[in-house]
């Protein structure tokens, strides 16, 4: 039902012991426009310093995903961005991912599938011995757990938004499969 789920802020001045509300609840009053939601919440947000890079971010940026999905469409992660100077100002950067219902990363009793809704989503990058980084997404539907590594995948659309695709490969000995692009994993 719309206006049932929004995000909202709290922060605190002395070192997280009491905490406030700000007034102007909520930051971000609705989900993507003309998304027919299943859900809309599990925020996880914090500073992306490799994510301001591949932007083109001149000032410190905070990213935010959440657990959602669209209705008779399939899960989707919401992927905003605000100025690390004004965490009021949220703006949809598109979605981090955008499977079909009820797909599957690999075989169906090893992987089970995506379902309808994403649950807890989270994100962040590491760098390989070579000092390439690797953008990382956690996704988690209902009953499974998954980080996709979406390096080289993630770009920048003609409008300025993200565009993650990622290709990922599965294990048949490991439950959490990391996808690395272009390899496959075994």
């Amino acid at each position: 039902m719309n206006g049932t789920e929004t995000q909202s802020l709290a922060y605190s001045t002395d070192g997280g012991a009491t905490w406030q509300q700000y007034e102007g609840n909520p930051v971000i009053d609705a989900p993507p426009e003309g998304w027919n939601i299943t859900g809309w919440r599990d925020p996880f947000f914090e500073p992306w310093p490799e994510m301001d890079e591949l932007l083109g971010n001149t000032e410190p940026h905070y990213y935010a995903v959440f657990g959602s999905g669209i209705k008779g469409v399939g899960p989707r992660i919401p992927f905003y961005s605000a100025p690390a100077s004004d965490l009021t100002s949220w703006t949809l950067l598109g979605a981090v991912w955008e499977p079909q219902a009820n797909t599957t990363l690999g075989p169906i009793l090893q992987t089970g599938t995506y379902g309808f809704n994403f649950e807890v989503s989270g994100f962040f990058s590491l760098y390989d011995e070579d000092g390439i980084v690797h953008y990382f997404v956690n996704v988690s539907p209902p009953h499974l757990h998954r980080a996709l590594d979406v390096d080289e995948n993630a770009r920048i659309r003609a409008n300025q938004r993200c565009r993650w695709v990622p290709k990922v490969a599965t294990s048949a000995s490991t439950p959490a499969t990391t996808g690395h692009c272009g390899t496959r994993v075994s």
